[in-house]
């Protein structure tokens, strides 16, 4: 097997299963083999990412005839069978994107790793990072792996950005091929944190057809196919107001990105 994707979600604190039942429906009509699995909650979303490279370590070992496993997060979406992994012949892929300056950030949401040894044995250094890395890490797992790559010696692919795509649009219809990812992220579980109360909403919203509370995250479940008329959209000065002001923020955000990224180097080096 070349490839095969992998991937996990909680149903507590918050139900992911949603969110996870729709990447399994979009690998399944992309005709891409995956193993999704449910796991108990392992102290809420920092306990679950921290847990990421432990899964993908068991992973390697239940699948030794899989030549590169795929990390996935739940709430993704797989447009288009990504090709271009299954030729991959590094150690490792993931998309790194650009900040202010020279700086890129590790971002894990579409994580390949080869099933070799020296990919095991780099996933187990990793884990054992992980024990010591600082609670106070707004991305844990990604960050203590990024701030190790220097000594791992690891061959590492850049993916392009269409493989790690943050977007919360649900229509690709009409878009030219070339715009549309292979692989979409919605960042669902950053959207709201919502409870057990909500995640049945927004599940039953999806099965029926009807957009979630206030038109929010039940356009992005599985089921879905319309998002908000075009007449409930606001005016257009106001649309560009807020845009301009998202921009701001991304920018503050990219900065305060950067700020944590030297500073968890610094803590795993004094480490």
């Amino acid at each position: 097997m070349r490839l095969l994707v992998i991937s996990y979600y909680t149903s507590k604190p918050r139900n992911y299963k949603p969110a996870a039942d729709r990447l399994r429906a979009s690998l399944k009509k992309v005709k891409c083999d995956y193993d999704i699995r449910h796991i108990e909650d392992k102290g809420g979303w920092q306990g679950a990412v921290r847990f990421k490279p432990t899964f993908i370590r068991q992973m390697m070992g239940e699948h030794p005839e899989a030549e590169r496993l795929v990390w996935i997060d739940a709430d993704a979406i797989v447009h288009k069978y990504p090709r271009l992994l299954e030729t991959v012949r590094q150690d490792m892929a993931a998309y790194f994107c650009p900040l202010p300056g020279k700086d890129e950030e590790l971002l894990s949401g579409t994580f390949l790793v080869r099933n070799t040894a020296k990919m095991r044995a780099a996933m187990d250094a990793w884990i054992g990072a992980m024990k010591t890395a600082p609670k106070t890490l707004l991305k844990p797992e990604q960050m203590t792996l990024q701030a190790m790559l220097p000594r791992l010696g690891l061959k590492v692919l850049k993916l392009p950005r269409s493989y790690c795509r943050i977007s919360r649009r649900l229509v690709w219809s009409g878009r030219p091929d070339h715009d549309i990812p292979f692989i979409q992220h919605t960042q669902w579980s950053r959207e709201k944190r919502y409870s057990d109360e909500d995640s049945r909403m927004l599940g039953a919203a999806a099965r029926s057809g009807k957009r979630g509370p206030r038109g929010k995250p039940g356009s992005l479940l599985p089921g879905q196919t319309h998002v908000v008329p075009k007449k409930t959209r606001r005016r257009r000065g106001i649309i560009f107001a807020r845009r301009q002001e998202n921009k701001r923020q991304g920018l503050a955000e990219q900065e305060h990105k950067l700020r944590a990224l030297k500073e968890a180097q610094k803590a795993i080096a004094k480490n």
